[in-house]
């Protein structure tokens, strides 16, 4: 009998042990500080004590949030109230390395602690529908696809701003499917083909204002008419007077 009361108080012992041995849970967003990086966070399941009554469990203030990080480069993301992940808890006091990154002082002796604990965020219970097939970032209304074939694709309701020193871009074909504006000055090196209306307006070289002009260097080879204030170059006639003919008709 002695030997059973043991076995059960060791048994006992353990499994109370075991469940004081915390190493990650889910948990939901209470609070972000988007300047530390750092959450406060409820853990959504309770505990059971040996009785199997649930007890909840309190705010975990001041967690610090893994992000993608290496070197000089990171990936971040908001973080809202009521954004779910997981709570990671540390083997060891990790206080002095979150505050001041140093990694020579434990300040005490405490293991698996839930002051010792960094968010994952992400991680959702009942599961989100993925993209199968393609890399998808997502942020509300604007989507970008890395495709499976290579494609890229960007969707968005708003617009979208680059800003750099040049801008190269190496294609076969460009193409451009709306209304375009350049506001500096525009070097083709090569064919120019319009299909449709060509209109200059503005100012002009010189410092003379009006209805723009266009200015070319070389040969000017047309197929077509020309037409000019309302003349035309195919059809237009001369009134002869003498040698020295006068304005077109």
């Amino acid at each position: 009998m002695a030997v059973d009361n043991l076995s059960e108080l060791i048994k006992r012992t353990m499994i109370q042990t075991m469940r004081q041995l915390r190493v990650s849970m889910p948990c939901e967003v209470v609070r972000y500080n988007s300047k530390r990086q750092m959450v406060d966070v409820r853990i959504v399941q309770p505990e059971i004590d040996l009785a199997g009554n649930n007890i909840p469990m309190p705010v975990i203030t001041n967690i610090p949030v893994s992000f993608v990080r290496c070197g000089n480069s990171h990936i971040t993301h908001p973080i809202n109230k009521g954004d779910t992940g997981f709570i990671i808890f540390a083997d060891r006091d990790i206080s002095s390395w979150v505050e001041t990154n140093n990694t020579s002082v434990v300040d005490s002796a405490r293991t698996h602690s839930m002051q010792d604990s960094y968010f994952i965020p992400g991680i959702v219970g009942g599961g989100k529908n993925a993209n199968p097939n393609d890399v998808e970032i997502k942020y509300n209304n604007t989507t970008i696809h890395l495709r499976k074939n290579g494609d890229v694709d960007i969707n968005t309701p708003s617009k979208v701003n680059v800003n750099a020193s040049n801008v190269i871009v190496t294609a076969n074909t460009t193409v451009i499917n709306s209304e375009t504006t350049n506001n500096g000055n525009v070097q083709i090196n090569g064919n120019l083909t319009v299909s449709q209306l060509l209109t200059t307006g503005g100012f002009v070289s010189n410092g003379t204002s009006g209805g723009g002009i266009a200015q070319f260097t070389g040969s000017i080879n047309v197929t077509g008419d020309v037409t000019a204030n309302g003349t035309s170059l195919d059809t237009h006639r001369h009134n002869e007077t003498g040698i020295v003919t006068s304005e077109p008709i």
